[in-house]
């Protein structure tokens, strides 16, 4: 964190020009490294992956309003999570004052798309497929997709889920273990269907595209 001198003009007092202080430029850049990817996930589950970079949006505004808050917030990865979180409602609820059909939801074509997951083994030998983790993820309703991003992938306490969510921890760590329960049921029906396909392995590899950010088999853990 460092200590910025506050702007005063030629007219004012003296006094005016006030010391405050900011996040540090370094912290900014752990903070964009670390979670921008998880960030950006969370805001294209509400935006929708052809949002036309709505989605992207959120998030840079979300780190432009942090590299100007005074004082810092002492948990800039909820505040981070929440802002992006408001930013993507509202962002959504004014493009559907401007359109006269519904948004699709659905996701943009395969060249636009971001691969947020390494692929990685199961507990039982399952290969868990990135792109199968995204498509699963569009099944859980907002809060519980939420949940799980914050916890799995944005490293959020489920105090701070909590917090961030207007919950009681009781219910986030609730709602959490609903939405693993889900995805768990939906990516073993998912491996279990591709299995049966002839090509699947290789298939599957093709779409392990380069990841955005390093998650391990113990972020992954919850899902085998």
């Amino acid at each position: 964190m460092i200590v910025a001198p506050g702007l005063s003009g030629s007219g004012e007092h003296p006094m005016a020009g006030r010391f405050r202080r900011v996040i540090s430029p370094q912290q900014l850049h752990d903070l964009w490294t670390r979670h921008s990817a998880a960030l950006l996930l969370l805001a294209r589950g509400h935006c929708g992956a052809d949002s036309g970079g709505m989605a992207e949006d959120c998030v840079q505004e979300a780190f432009v309003r942090l590299a100007t808050q005074s004082p810092p917030p002492d948990h800039p990865r909820a505040w981070l999570l929440t802002v992006v979180r408001n930013a993507a409602i509202d962002a959504v609820r004014k493009l559907r004052t401007r359109r006269s059909h519904e948004i699709q939801v659905g996701a943009g074509p395969e060249e636009s798309q971001h691969s947020w997951f390494t692929a990685d083994e199961s507990s039982d030998g399952r290969r868990l497929c990135p792109m199968d983790v995204q498509e699963a993820l569009k099944h859980l309703d907002d809060t519980t997709r939420d949940v799980v991003i914050a916890h799995l992938w944005n490293e959020m306490t489920f105090r701070q889920i909590a917090q961030a969510f207007d919950l009681s921890r009781a219910t986030a760590h609730r709602i959490y273990e609903s939405g693993i329960r889900k995805l768990k049921a939906l990516l073993t029906s998912t491996t279990d269907e591709s299995r049966q396909l002839p090509g699947t392995e290789a298939a599957m590899s093709e779409q392990s595209l380069p990841v955005s950010a390093p998650w391990t088999s113990a972020q992954l853990k919850d899902l085998s």
